[in-house]
């Protein structure tokens, strides 16, 4: 059940990659160039822009996990609707940020962004350690949930330290 609702889950994040894709170049020249002043209001528009369509987009993914089902025949997988559902929210809680994740990438930091990435692990290892025996699936979600949200708090932390852009 769970496998299945983080499945879906993955699927829907893949609107924040493609966002993430068309931001990279942007974030890169602007980066290189010292512009960062000028970068600023695109990024916080294209947070602002991101967060509109990404809770339009978990809502309708939200609400069309049953019919997936339905359409599957899948019925048994219904107990992962509420594990995907507190997925979604740790997403549209990080989907703002999650175009600029690889600000650090493209700021020539790879050994800052490995260890973002890794901090970022290390809260999903603890969550889910922490939630799972108590909580079961909801638990092993909301352990993806607050890793998501950890990431956007370690990703605008290094990113304003060390590339000087506020996200």
């Amino acid at each position: 059940m769970y496998s299945f609702a983080a499945f879906v889950a993955e699927g829907v994040y893949q609107v924040l990659v493609v966002l993430q894709n068309n931001y990279n170049p942007i974030l890169a020249e602007h980066i290189a160039s010292g512009r960062l002043r000028e970068l600023e209001p695109l990024v916080h528009k294209g947070r602002r822009v991101t967060y509109a369509v990404f809770t339009g987009v978990a809502l309708v993914a939200f609400g069309g996990y049953p019919v997936l089902l339905a359409i599957l025949e899948r019925p048994e997988f219904a107990d992962g609707w509420l594990p995907f559902g507190t997925i979604l929210a740790g997403m549209l809680f990080a989907s703002g940020y999650m175009p600029f994740a690889q600000a650090l990438l493209m700021a020539n930091r790879p050994g800052w962004h490995t260890l973002m990435m890794a901090s970022v692990v290390l809260v999903n290892v603890f969550g889910n350690a922490c939630m799972i025996p108590s909580l079961g699936l909801i638990g092993a979600a909301a352990g993806t949930a607050l890793c998501l949200v950890s990431a956007t708090i370690v990703l605008r932390d290094m990113v304003e330290r060390l590339v000087g852009l506020r996200l």
